[in-house]
């Protein structure tokens, strides 16, 4: 069983990935440092009735909002720092796996998904494709399946959805998310 094989054990990122990390964390202590100046300023202001509840509540979800953030592009900076780089999958390789491009068919709608290595805030989206992480419900669904099998996910509402495999592509990621960078 290789690291791609199992998505519970701990894995690098993909290049774009890595690279999207790295360009945003700076970033994102930036944006944290600038909700908590806000938070700080709706108490202070909210202590000499300035400024009513829900406006001090809402600068107070940004601020965590905002740690959470950085909170997961530093822990995501350390995977780049202590594991390789997980490679884009071999055009050859026939199950979807880290990095492949899924399309599936749900009988009257098709979806694209990207399967990530972690679930990165932020993280942009090409057009009409949604990512999703390996360990997410969708995500799992999809690891090592095949094109014209089916699978099944569970839905946040408790109802499943069986999806029909009817692509996978292995290089659409790197082609699409490195020119994005």
């Amino acid at each position: 069983m290789t690291q791609q094989d199992n998505p519970e054990k701990s894995i690098g990122l993909l290049p774009h990935e890595a690279a999207f990390v790295l360009a945003n964390y700076d970033k994102s202590e930036f944006e944290r440092i600038a909700a908590r100046e806000l938070y700080v300023e709706g108490i202070t202001a909210h202590e000499s009735k300035e400024m009513k509840y829900t406006t001090t509540g809402v600068t107070a979800f940004e601020s965590r909002r905002m740690d959470r953030k950085q909170q997961i592009l530093g822990g995501l900076s350390l995977v780049i720092r202590y594991h390789d780089q997980t490679p884009y999958p071999d055009e050859k390789l026939s199950i979807a796996t880290y990095g492949s491009r899924v399309t599936v068919n749900g009988g009257d709608w098709v979806q694209i998904f990207d399967i990530a290595t972690h679930d990165i805030p932020g993280m942009p989206e090409p057009e009409d494709v949604t990512i999703v992480s390996a360990t997410s419900a969708v995500g799992s669904a999809l690891i090592n399946s095949k094109a014209g099998h089916s699978v099944t996910w569970e839905l946040d509402d408790g109802t499943s959805t069986t999806v029909e495999i009817v692509q996978i592509d292995q290089q659409a990621q790197a082609a699409n998310y490195l020119q994005v960078l």
